[in-house]
């Protein structure tokens, strides 16, 4: 038997030789004993020297899968980290268009109230130009009476005497004496 926890040939004549020099302590059945107790403890130490073996692949392989689960784990922290940053990139970019839009909208809505407020304007002035002045339903109102007023002249028809007749309302006169000349006329 040749390995390295057993003795080697020489190693027991060795051993047998060292006996025999002291008879007292050579004994056939202690030389048994000796060798015996030397295979069972070879036998007992290579027992566990495989377990210690196989408990020592079972830790490596754990280890190894281990270091293999920190790897995929530090793999998706990186990736979540890269997500994390390109979606925290998309929401500054949305909130930067979302600025833009308030200030766009706000923008608008001021354009849109000025427009509001012009159309509001023309709208009341058109209403205005539409609807007659006093100074025009009096003009139609005496236009009823038979009085033309143009150019600083009031021509007056005269149903009665079946005339026309002018007045010149430019004069330098007092306003009632233009008037009770146009009355007197009707």
């Amino acid at each position: 038997m040749t390995s390295s926890s057993s003795l080697d040939k020489s190693d027991i004549h060795e051993l047998l030789s060292t006996i025999t020099l002291n008879d007292s302590l050579f004994n056939i059945n202690l030389f048994t004993s000796i060798t015996n107790a030397h295979r069972k403890f070879k036998q007992e130490s290579d027992i566990e020297l495989k377990q210690k073996t196989n408990v020592n692949d079972i830790l490596d392989k754990k280890i190894y899968l281990i270091e293999n689960e920190i790897n995929t784990i530090k793999i998706n922290h990186t990736k979540n980290n890269e997500k994390y940053k390109r979606v925290n990139n998309e929401r500054l970019k949305l909130a930067r268009k979302l600025v833009e839009l308030e200030n766009s909208y706000s923008m608008y809505k001021d354009e849109l109230d000025t427009i509001q407020k012009n159309i509001n304007t023309y709208n009341e002035q058109l209403r205005l130009v539409n609807k007659p002045t006093f100074n025009q339903l009096y003009l139609e109102l005496i236009k009823g009476f038979g009085f033309d007023i143009k150019n600083g002249k009031c021509k007056i028809k005269n149903e009665k005497k079946k005339c026309v007749i002018e007045v010149d309302l430019n004069k330098n006169q007092p306003l009632y004496e233009t008037v009770n000349e146009i009355w007197e006329n009707v």
